[in-house]
C-alpha cells in the first residue's frame, strides 16, 4: 500500500483511475467509473500545480472518466465537470505537446455533446473549430486522423442542419473521403 506521503501516490491514483476506467469499459460496472472518478479527483487534488505537465494528464483523464460517465447516465453535471477538466488541462498543454490533438478531439466532442443535449449554437461552432484544431495537429499518419475527420464530418453536417450554409456541405464530402482514405492506409 502506498503512504499518503509517498513521492508517486498521484501517479499511482491516476493509474488506478485509468485501470478502474478500463474495466469499466469490460464491464458496465457503474461503480469502476465512479471510482475511477474519485481516484482521479484525488490524483488531481495532490499533483503539485508547478508539475504542469503531470496535472494536464490527470485534468485529461478526469475529464475522459467524467465523459464516459455521462455518456453512461446522461447527467450534465459530468459533461460539464469534462468539459472544465479537458479546458483546463488544455490551458496548460504546450502546442508541440503529442498529447494536444488528442485532448482537442476530447473537448471537441464534449462540447459536441452538450449541443446535442442542448442545442447551443456556440458549442457547435467551438466543438468545430477545435476538432478542426486536432485534425491540423494531427499527423497524417495516426491511426486517429481517420476519425477525427468522421466526428468533423458529422459536426459539419448538423452544422448545415442547424444554419443551412451550403458551404458546409461543401467541405463534407471532402472531409468523408479524406477519412476513409486515412482508413484504408491502416487496413
Amino acid at each position: 500500500m502506498t503512504s499518503e506521503d509517498h513521492k508517486e501516490l498521484g501517479d499511482r491514483l491516476d493509474t488506478l483511475g485509468i485501470r478502474l476506467a478500463m474495466r469499466h469499459k469490460l464491464t458496465g460496472n457503474l461503480e469502476d467509473i465512479e471510482a475511477a472518478i474519485s481516484s482521479a479527483n484525488r490524483a488531481v487534488s495532490i499533483t503539485p500545480k508547478d508539475h504542469q505537465s503531470h496535472l494536464s494528464n490527470v485534468l485529461n483523464n478526469l475529464s475522459c472518466h467524467l465523459s464516459n460517465r455521462h455518456k453512461r447516465t446522461g447527467n450534465m453535471d459530468d459533461l460539464e465537470a469534462a468539459i472544465s477538466n479537458i479546458q483546463a488541462a488544455l490551458s496548460i498543454t504546450p502546442e508541440d505537446d503529442s498529447s494536444l490533438p488528442s485532448r482537442l478531439a476530447n473537448l471537441g466532442s464534449d462540447l459536441y455533446s452538450r449541443y446535442e443535449r442542448l442545442g447551443n449554437a456556440k458549442d457547435i461552432e467551438t466543438a468545430i473549430s477545435k476538432t478542426q484544431h486536432a485534425i491540423s495537429a494531427t499527423p497524417q499518419d495516426d491511426t486517429d486522423l481517420s476519425q477525427r475527420l468522421n466526428n468533423l464530418g458529422n459536426m459539419l453536417h448538423y452544422q448545415y442542419k442547424r444554419t443551412g450554409d451550403r458551404q458546409v456541405t461543401i467541405a463534407y464530402p471532402k472531409l468523408r473521403h479524406r477519412g476513409l482514405a486515412s482508413a484504408d492506409t491502416f487496413l
